[in-house]
């Protein structure tokens, strides 16, 4: 309970208000500290909304890595073409044969 004697904001939030809060700034955000922070905001889940609050931040994790890792494969192949080709030039101009 608040200290100042008045009862605190009871809320259930939607799943995307709290990935949003915690996520990025804004009033979602704000919410959310003000439940951690100072009372005004009492908030309350079920086990159902946390296992969706699970899944929604892993899917938007393996979204992200996999648009990583998307860049990273492309940003290889752009340097193997440039490099193995100036590579494979030099390799072939190599006169030395080390027995």
């Amino acid at each position: 309970m608040a200290s100042s004697g008045h009862r605190p904001l009871r809320l259930v939030l939607d799943t995307n208000v709290v990935i949003a809060g915690l996520l990025w700034s804004g009033p979602p955000r704000r919410l959310i500290e003000m439940a951690v922070e100072g009372g005004k905001v009492e908030l309350f889940g079920s086990p159902m909304l946390i296992d969706e609050l699970t899944l929604g931040l892993a899917e938007r994790a393996a979204r992200r890595l996999l648009s990583a890792l998307a860049r990273a494969r492309a940003e290889l192949a752009e340097f193997t073409r440039l490099h193995g080709a100036a590579a494979g030039r030099l390799a072939g101009r190599s006169g030395d044969t080390k027995d």
